[in-house]
């Protein structure tokens, strides 16, 4: 183990905060919870909160009491900071702040903060000064003083896979993770090497750690040991730095306000599937019969076993999970999957649309066709107002409310087989197919229609570069074959929420599976054991090819068993969850970095479940 002068090495001018965390009475050497570890090492923030959660937090109005109490002494405040020497690079006022899903999150705490502006090096005079003129006043909250703009708050982008951090770290991650798991076995949730910044243009090169909330450990030793380690591989002139991070696998992320369950799913409209056609493209909301719970269908495959073909759809095996156990193959499924020859006794039944997006799109189609009515009727009597009175525009709206929603939800089918919560071959395995009825399999798009998934991607932020550019290339339909993830490449996700594009990061994150709680089975049904635990999975971060903040959402609740596009349509992944950040000031438990099988790994998994003359492929 490292010493503390070693550690004071090392750290060094990098921990420009160090003279402050003296200050504070924190010292290198001691065990820290995750999260005052990375306070202390935030040269941007100070307060006097008894836990400082990790940011970004949540802001919302103060109390009256706080807000009136604020107001009555805001210019003996003010006046009491500029004798101090604070003068206006500074905005100061009482909010609620909490972080809604973190433990010790919530509820709120009241707080004053001050948000500074631009080179400050006394925040903890400042916090002190003000603290005590609040405290003398009789006015009891948090004081919290940052830096907006610098303060620790990193968000993930790719890196390519040239990157010459790339060749150091694939050859020192065998020792990391020896490392982590002698250190930090149940604490430690994922391991990559990635970008991070607050902006693409300012990002740099980290290993980083991912570790379950409140993880304690010497978080400084560890830190020296790992930069050691790459000082000692590095060429010369390469900067290497190491994050460790709250965070864990999610397959739903879920959104939390003070008056929601926490795996409540919120029902989100699903108009973009109600075509004027009758027909649902790719992406398609689904939901267990008589549950709240929401996933996506993410398309049609045929699925080929001893000379018989089936039209199914593709999804994960956690979306057809039972919510309430049945039977015994219900109780079994997550152990051995769903195998061929007992299809029809899963007590699961998959509809479209999940039911609270149902009563959404019902909402949202009402509230569209009044508008429209709204604006006919306000038009002035001309030939113009004729023709859209009795024309189209309301008309389509209301035959799609009419016929298609007054019908679903519909019944999608029987589970035809599925994975179980499984881990093979050094792959997480989750998926499941759905053999689609008549009915269901006639109101399925028959064609991949990249035109459509380009006019419906997020473009907040913009869509990449390469979408302008694929006209030129001149590619109408994908190739009646799947693709594979590559690092460095674009991909598009169609889902239940969203459509949205990201890169695959240059290298696999590897996942621990015990840290991050979840019970995985190898091909005979048997629970992995801890050191067994571990699987290499792609990353796809959701970003673009400018300049952008860290926020951006790679799946919301409700997207796995979306499926991955390439630019030409090819299907060449199967999204299943999130590495979640616990971050995000707008209430979302979130992360931006995607998880997702290659369509290559999901074969092979097929085949090792099913039997090797199984054949999969794209149906359209």
């Amino acid at each position: 183990m490292s010493t503390t002068s070693d550690i004071s090495s090392v750290v060094g001018e990098t921990s420009p905060r160090k003279r402050q965390r003296n200050h504070d009475g924190v010292g290198l050497a001691e065990e820290l919870k995750i999260e005052e570890y990375l306070y202390s090492i935030d040269a941007y923030r100070v307060t006097t909160a008894p836990f400082p959660l990790p940011y970004p937090l949540k802001l919302e109005s103060a109390p009256r009491d706080l807000t009136d109490q604020f107001r009555a002494n805001w210019h003996a405040i003010r006046e009491m900071l500029h004798e101090q020497g604070f003068h206006d690079n500074w905005e100061l006022f009482p909010v609620n702040l909490s972080k809604p899903g973190y433990l010790a999150g919530h509820p709120p705490r009241p707080t004053v903060m001050a948000h500074v502006k631009g080179p400050c090096s006394r925040l903890a005079p400042f916090r002190d000064h003000l603290n005590r003129f609040l405290v003398a006043k009789g006015i009891f909250a948090d004081v919290e003083v940052v830096d907006v703009d610098n303060c620790y708050q990193p968000g993930f982008f790719a890196i390519p896979p040239s990157h010459p951090a790339v060749e150091v770290y694939e050859k020192i991650r065998p020792q990391l993770l020896k490392q982590l798991r002698t250190q930090i076995p149940f604490e430690w949730t994922s391991l990559t090497l990635a970008l991070l910044g607050r902006e693409l243009y300012a990002a740099s090169p980290s290993i980083v750690v991912t570790v379950n909330q409140q993880s304690s450990h010497n978080w400084f030793d560890l830190l020296a040991w790992v930069r050691a380690l790459v000082s000692r591989n590095s060429p010369s002139g390469l900067a290497i730095n190491v994050d460790f991070i709250p965070g864990r696998f999610d397959s739903s992320p879920k959104h939390f306000t003070p008056s929601q369950g926490e795996n409540e799913v919120l029902g989100k409209h699903q108009f973009k599937s109600c075509g004027a056609d009758g027909l649902f493209p790719l992406g398609l909301s689904i939901g267990e019969s008589g549950q709240s719970r929401a996933g996506t269908m993410g398309g049609l495959v045929n699925f080929t076993l001893n000379g018989q073909t089936y039209k199914c759809g593709i999804t994960n095996h956690h979306v057809i999970q039972p919510t309430v156990s049945g039977n015994e193959v219900d109780s079994r499924a997550n152990q051995f999957g769903v195998p061929i020859s007992q299809t029809d006794k899963l007590s699961t039944r998959m509809e479209v649309f999940a039911s609270n997006d149902v009563a959404a799109t019902v909402l949202f189609v009402d509230e569209e066709v009044a508008e429209v009515e709204t604006t006919v009727a306000g038009l002035e009597e001309t030939a113009l107002r004729a023709e859209l009175k009795h024309g189209k525009v309301p008309e389509t709206l209301q035959v799609v409310l009419e016929t298609l929603l007054s019908q679903l939800p519909l019944p999608l089918g029987n589970v035809l087989c599925s994975s179980g919560q499984g881990v093979w071959e050094g792959r997480l395995q989750d998926w499941a197919l759905i053999e689609l009825s008549n009915e269901a399999l006639a109101l399925m798009e028959p064609t991949v229609d990249m035109d459509r998934v380009w006019r419906m991607i997020d473009r907040s932020p913009p869509s990449p570069a390469l979408v302008a550019a694929r006209a030129a290339e001149q590619v109408i339909f994908p190739e009646k074959r799947f693709g594979q993830i590559v690092p460095g490449k674009w991909y598009t996700r169609t889902g239940r929420t969203s459509v949205v594009s990201g890169i695959a990061n240059g290298v696999h994150v590897c996942m621990n599976w015990t840290a991050n709680d979840m019970i995985r089975y190898d091909l005979s049904g048997s629970a992995v054991t801890m050191e067994h635990s571990e699987t290499e999975e792609h990353l796809i971060i959701a970003q673009t090819e400018q300049s952008m903040p860290m926020s951006q959402m790679f799946g919301l609740p409700g997207d796995s068993g979306s499926l991955l596009l390439d630019q030409h349509g090819t299907i060449c992944g199967l999204y299943y969850g999130n590495v979640t950040r616990w971050a995000e000031a707008d209430g979302w438990v979130k992360g931006n970095a995607g998880l997702a099988m290659s369509m290559d790994d999901v074969e092979k998994g097929m085949k090792s479940r099913l039997g090797s003359d199984i054949v999969l492929s794209p149906a359209y």
